[in-house]
């Protein structure tokens, strides 16, 4: 029941709790999952140990001060490791997911146009900086998600949380991976617990 988390220093804590939670873990770095970007990226594979659990409750208003979590608008993962010339995602879905469920949309083909930071615009009322429904005309695709599906895609690929309008909570993770040897970012190298730990620690200073 979202009702019983009445801070968003909960919820945190709670997200931290099942990223550190081994089968949480395992599942990023499983055979089942790793093979295919070996395939992709023809080579050996660095799992990131930055592995995140995504927890939507329906009551989301999908603004930056909702305690019940809120979606990140249009966005291309690599506007948040710059750094990084290529990586790749996989999100993975935890239950079904439908059309009133929400989970992830892709725009096809946006990836080849590669990252412009200039594309993003800040909004205070959201999570962060995005780019503007209005920036570019994109076509929408999404799927009728199963628990036990991937959908994997590039870090340049434009794409977007769905509203939950269920009376589910939403459950996924997403799990990133880059070829072995390629230059990385500190962060990769972090278990998500040490961010939402150290966002605790800001906020009571």
């Amino acid at each position: 029941n979202g009702n019983k988390f009445s801070s968003g220093k909960q919820r945190i804590e709670a997200l931290s709790k099942i990223s550190l939670l081994k089968s949480f873990i395992d599942l990023g770095n499983s055979r089942e999952i790793v093979s295919v970007f070996e395939g992709i990226l023809d080579g050996q594979i660095f799992s990131w140990t930055q592995k995140t659990p995504r927890v939507l409750f329906p009551e989301s208003t999908y603004k930056k001060n909702d305690v019940m979590g809120c979606s990140i608008s249009l966005h291309q993962d690599v506007f948040f490791y710059s750094g990084i010339q290529s990586f790749y995602v996989a999100w993975v879905p935890f239950m079904d997911i439908d059309e009133e469920t929400g989970g992830v949309a892709l725009a096809p083909g946006s990836h080849k146009n590669g990252f412009n930071k200039e594309d993003y615009e800040y909004d205070e009322e959201n999570c962060t900086p995005a780019i503007p429904e209005t920036k570019h005309d994109l076509e929408w695709r999404r799927s009728e998600y199963r628990a036990g599906d991937a959908l994997i895609f590039s870090s340049t690929m434009i794409h977007k949380g769905m509203p939950n309008t269920s009376n589910l909570v939403r459950l996924s993770a997403d799990y990133r991976y880059q070829l072995q040897g390629t230059e990385i970012e500190w962060t990769t190298k972090r278990n998500v617990s040490w961010f939402y730990d150290y966002k605790n620690e800001i906020e009571e200073i």
